[in-house]
């Protein structure tokens, strides 16, 4: 009889997740595709957003830090 699997540890999540998907992508576009083919709004709706998708934007969530500060402090002191 087969062992129950032990939980993942929450730094393995994400790792799990990702690889989860990964392994089974082509099967869910070639899902949503379909469902959008045979006239699902919600799924064309998704498609598209992804398809127009210009990826991640990151932005900085703080100001500069000490160590930025402190160069451009010294970059005023003593210029080229």
């Amino acid at each position: 009889m087969k062992e129950p699997e032990k939980p993942l540890r929450p730094s393995q999540c994400r790792t799990h997740l990702r690889k989860t998907v990964a392994a089974a992508y082509r099967d869910i576009v070639a899902g949503f595709v379909g469902e959008a083919k045979s006239g699902s709004c919600q799924h064309l709706k998704m498609a598209t957003e992804v398809v127009e998708s210009k990826g991640r934007v990151r932005e900085r969530s703080r100001g500069k830090g000490p160590a930025e500060r402190m160069l451009e402090e010294l970059e005023r002191e003593f210029p080229g």
